[in-house]
């Protein structure tokens, strides 16, 4: 067996364990995702309180969403601001607003659901990443010991009497 077939035999052997262990790999890494998302999910769910808010001035036509003016009572005060809102919002209809703990303005809180996508999408990316890796280095790999090879050989029919141009049988 040629020196190159061998290399070539190891670096197969090498990324085929490698992409075993990548599997339970990111396995673990997805669970720790999830589980880190999940708790912040908890987080915002806890802390994030929803108020009602009342649309106040005409709507504003913005492209792909309307902005309008909205007011809501927190904590005995009248408070006011300029979000985005449906685009079927009419004046005087109610809008769900989401407040921090000190009562400024938020996002809405991520469903639990994402958690669960994330975790997934980090455990395939990472798998994916070192499947196409591992088959990128092989057949890189590959392709150069063949070059080599071919090379070697180009070498030694020289030396042993010159190049063959046609069949003769």
């Amino acid at each position: 067996m040629r020196p190159s077939d061998r290399v070539e035999s190891v670096l197969r052997i090498v990324v085929v364990l490698a992409g075993v262990v990548a599997v339970p790999l990111s396995c673990a890494i997805g669970t720790q995702v999830y589980s880190s998302n999940a708790a912040q999910i908890r987080t915002e769910h806890a802390t994030k309180s929803a108020v009602v808010a009342t649309i106040t001035a005409a709507p504003t036509d913005r492209g792909r969403h309307s902005e309008a003016t909205v007011s809501w009572t927190d904590a005995g005060q009248t408070r006011t601001a300029t979000l985005d809102v449906p685009r079927s919002a009419t004046l005087g209809e109610h809008v769900t607003v989401w407040l921090e703990p000190d009562g400024k303005l938020t996002s809405t809180p991520r469903e639990p659901e994402a958690a669960a996508l994330s975790g997934i999408g980090a455990a395939t990316v990472l798998l994916v990443g070192v499947w196409v890796s591992g088959w990128l280095l092989v057949h890189g790999a590959t392709g150069l010991l063949t070059r080599r090879r071919l090379a070697r050989w180009d070498r030694d029919q020289l030396a042993f009497g010159g190049r063959i141009t046609e069949d003769r049988q």
